[in-house]
């Protein structure tokens, strides 16, 4: 079971999820080793009583190691958006916070968001993590198509309306689809159909069939049970009254998690175009004002009212 800060991650965990303990770890108290990283999963063991394992800790120590390859990895990823910085490859200092360093800030609310428990604790500043996570993501895909020419919409359960006035907004915006007509009477019961936010690029000629990413927003670490919800020839069968899009979108998943390396390909092939944290951390150095001001005090927030971890 994946950890849940300020939780403490099983022996057992793999190193991108002890990586992100590492880096929660940093910036609770400044900086972290991997010694400190292997006392606590050491100490974990102990409170298991995992009899017979008298090898746990060289066991903890290798794995340590493979923790300081993904946080290398990450920070060759991410460059100066990275908000640690990595001393002698054993240590893990965290930055001073930079206002003027957008995409670091970004990071450390990805981060929280992955591993905070967002169905009990989304909501700070007075601000839902998950929903601000659907219009950041919608950001995302327009900036990675091309931001001045690509258009972006939210259409997860944070937009108000229901179900039948935003497929009329998509099939208006995207000129496609025709218009809202449910292909039986479950439309009724709808509530996203597992579509969080896409964006599109438009010709001037405004005809249908063109570049579009459906995508899917997920905070959290419960993502893949959901790689293969999203099918955009469904969608348009059950809600659109042409029953088709005349280009099979794409399908884009964000995610906030930094992904397994070892499920990277298997991870595409079941849900699209991946965006993880460094890819979204990536294409947010121009991002809007105001989604980067829901970021900043949402992640304040959330860090402020977190307990410290206990290292006794």
């Amino acid at each position: 079971m994946p950890f849940k800060w300020p939780g403490t991650p099983s022996p057992g965990a793999k190193p991108h999820e002890l990586a992100d303990f590492a880096e929660l770890l940093a910036w609770d108290c400044g900086t972290t080793s991997a010694r400190e990283i292997v006392r606590t999963l050491n100490q974990v063991g102990d409170n298991e009583q995992n009899e017979g394992c008298e090898d746990d800790e060289d066991e903890n120590t290798d794995s340590v190691d493979d923790v300081f390859l993904e946080l290398e990895s990450r920070s060759s990823r991410c460059g100066n958006a990275y908000p640690y910085s990595l001393n002698l490859g054993q240590n893990l200092e965290h930055q001073q916070i930079d206002l003027n360093n957008r995409q670091a800030i970004v990071y450390r609310y990805l981060l929280l968001c992955t591993r905070l428990n967002m169905k009990t604790n989304h909501r700070h500043a007075g601000i839902n993590g998950t929903e601000l996570f659907e219009k950041y993501s919608a950001f995302v895909m327009r900036t990675y198509l091309g931001f001045h020419r690509a258009q972006a919409m939210v259409f997860g359960t944070s937009v108000e309306g229901g179900f039948a006035k935003k497929v009329e907004e998509l099939c208006t915006r995207l000129n496609e689809g025709g218009t809202y007509l449910p292909v039986d009477i479950s439309g009724a019961d709808a509530k996203d159909d597992k579509l969080d936010a896409l964006a599109w690029v438009p010709f001037g000629d405004s005809n249908p069939g063109k570049i579009i990413l459906f995508g899917q927003s997920k905070t959290g670490t419960s993502w893949p049970e959901q790689l293969t919800q999203s099918r955009p020839i469904d969608f348009a069968r059950k809600w659109f009254s042409t029953r088709n899009f005349w280009v099979e979108p794409v399908r884009a998943l964000c995610v906030a998690e930094s992904v397994d390396p070892d499920r990277w390909p298997s991870t595409c092939i079941s849900g699209g175009l991946l965006m993880d944290r460094s890819r979204l951390v990536e294409f947010s150095e121009l991002i809007d004002d105001g989604i980067f001001d829901e970021i900043h005090r949402w992640t304040v927030q959330a860090k402020s009212v977190i307990p410290s971890v206990n290292k006794d």
